[in-house]
């Protein structure tokens, strides 16, 4: 052995390796060190990774600590006597002085004596198992905080060295607090700041002080890291940051940049978008962390807003708009919704403001979302009594008209809307009837026959007059009986009005017909055996005026 080792100090002394190894004599001096414990199985192999564990071998069996591999580290690194790393620790836990620690993840008797000592002293009520989790890295922070020493979560040289001496201070005789809370004050909290702001979760100044700013980052960090959302910073995350086990707020939202938000879901995501809705105005009761309802309605009215699809759902694009993107506010929306033009069958937030200002001008409907047949019908009423084209159709005008301070009231607006209703349709039934009228040109005269086919003298006016609801006899001379009672009859040619009933006489033959809008009369002649029309005033060079009537009130147009 003693030779072996000889001429590997040989070999290192012509290759010059006094503070460096070769590639081919790393895996040689490796593999012992991880023999003797000072590299981990499976480590990853670094340069500092070497140097460390070198070091740490020198400390350990009385050699400069100088991290390279010069003649005595390496004698001393293959004799026999070598001290291991367990050997060594298991000294300093004796009351000796080490600057090897034990971490998270490290097993044996040494962790074992460990728990026991923190034990002793009330810092570790978890099993002795011999493996330092996460139990037993609490217990050495809470030592750590109690003894005044630097915070590390692992049991180095100084911790132990203070474990196991006389000085040491029980857990019991801490005067301080094992919590951190809103309001305290100190160098805990400047150190709790301080690992906060490295994760990225402050933004601050690191004052000690723990004020508002300093509780939303601690809720920030819980929520982001897995945690029940408490507020209160404990000695377990001041493991977890101190042994790499949080996340920092930088990888946590790469992260939730591609999660959906949907109905049902809950935590802190929700309640991040719920706050963006509530602070746009879209969502007006205080933000939780339930998707529920009102947050559907929230999401949609803001995804309309902003030209999205308006699913309820907020998926990605949703999300980092909310977050990041320069939106636009439920002010500005509103705004937009109340004078653009809507339609039936449409369904948005335009809608309802349409509804709404309907509902409190009092128009019998309710709040809604959809452009139904209930909507059209009191839009119609609203436009026909304002005097707009009474499509039904909500356009920019009737927006305008119906939002101004001097729209007109329900009450007011149906009466109007029912005088101009009767109009139009006393319109449309004369329409009607000179439709018919001037249909009948050149029909057939047939004695008696009142159409449609074919007329007697009497069976025109009898046909069209019923159009407009007037019972007339059949025949020509009855009708002129009927209407020489009537007010309306008159023996002036000149008082002859458009849609008036004309009796005349062409030698012993009574006729009637019906003057038209352009002046004509029309009326089933029997000498030209059809119905025709002709002037009147030309008509009455050859024949008698016998009188006029008239039946209805012909409208204006």
């Amino acid at each position: 052995m003693r030779r072996f080792i000889c001429a590997l100090l040989a070999l290192a002394i012509c290759l010059n390796l006094v503070g460096s190894l070769s590639e081919s004599d790393r895996p040689t001096v490796r593999a012992r060190l991880e023999e003797l414990g000072y590299i981990a199985p499976g480590e990853e192999e670094t340069e500092t990774g070497m140097e460390g564990a070198l070091i740490n071998f020198q400390r350990a069996n009385g050699l400069s600590a100088t991290g390279t591999a010069d003649p005595d580290t390496l004698e001393k690194l293959y004799s026999p006597k070598a001290v291991t790393r367990d050997e060594y620790l298991e000294k300093c836990l004796q009351g000796g002085v080490s600057d090897i620690s034990l971490k998270m993840g490290d097993k044996g008797k040494n962790v074992k004596k460990l728990q026991q000592e923190l034990a002793a002293l009330g810092y570790y009520t978890g099993e002795q198992s011999g493996a330092f989790d996460t139990d037993t890295a609490c217990a050495v922070v809470f030592f750590e905080i109690v003894n005044g020493l630097e915070l590390t979560a692992a049991a180095d040289g100084e911790m132990i060295s203070r474990l196991t001496s006389p000085l040491a201070i029980p857990a019991d005789q801490f005067a301080g607090k094992k919590e951190l809370v809103y309001g305290d004050t100190g160098a805990l909290v400047k150190r709790m700041q301080m690992e906060l702001k490295r994760l990225g979760f402050f933004t601050g100044e690191c004052s000690g002080t723990f004020g508002r700013k300093t509780q939303e980052a601690v809720n920030d960090f819980e929520a982001r890291n897995g945690l029940p959302v408490t507020g209160v910073w404990t000695v377990d995350h001041t493991v977890m940051c101190l042994a790499g086990q949080a996340s920092d707020k930088g990888s946590c939202l790469k992260k939730e940049e591609s999660v959906t938000l949907s109905p049902g879901d809950s935590g802190y995501l929700v309640r991040e978008a719920k706050t963006a809705l509530y602070e746009l105005g879209f969502l007006t009761a205080a933000p939780d962390e339930n998707y529920d309802d009102k947050t559907v309605r929230a999401v949609k009215l803001f995804q309309e807003a902003n030209g999205l699809q308006p699913t309820g759902v907020a998926d990605p694009a949703t999300r980092l708009l909310l977050s990041f993107g320069q939106s636009v506010n439920m002010t500005q929306f509103t705004r937009r919704m109340e004078t653009c033009g809507l339609e039936a069958g449409s369904e948005s937030y335009g809608v309802y403001l349409l509804t709404l200002r309907l509902a409190a001008l009092g128009y019998p409907i309710e709040p809604g979302w959809l452009y139904d047949d209930a909507v059209t019908a009191q839009v119609t009423v609203f436009q026909t009594a304002e005097g707009i084209e009474a499509t039904g159709k909500a356009d920019s005008e009737t927006r305008r008209r119906m939002n101004a301070s001097s729209a007109m009231k329900y009450t007011q607006a149906r009466e109007i809307a029912q005088y101009v209703s009767a109009v139009n349709a006393v319109e449309q039934r004369t329409s009607e009837f000179f439709s018919a009228v001037r249909a009948a040109v050149g029909k057939p005269y047939e004695a008696g026959m009142t159409g449609p086919d074919s007329f007697g003298v009497g069976g025109l006016a009898y046909s069209c007059y019923a159009l407009m609801g007037a019972e007339l006899a059949p025949t020509a001379s009855m009708q002129l009986d009927s209407a020489e009672k009537l007010p309306s009859f008159s023996l002036d040619p000149a008082q002859v009005r458009e849609g008036d009933e004309v009796f005349f006489r062409a030698g012993e033959q009574l006729y009637c017909g019906i003057f038209t809008r352009e002046g004509m009369l029309v009326y089933a002649s029997i000498e030209e055996g059809r119905v025709v029309i002709c002037r009147l005033d030309e008509l009455l060079l050859n024949a008698d005026f016998a009188g006029k009537v008239s039946w209805f009130d012909v409208p204006s147009v």
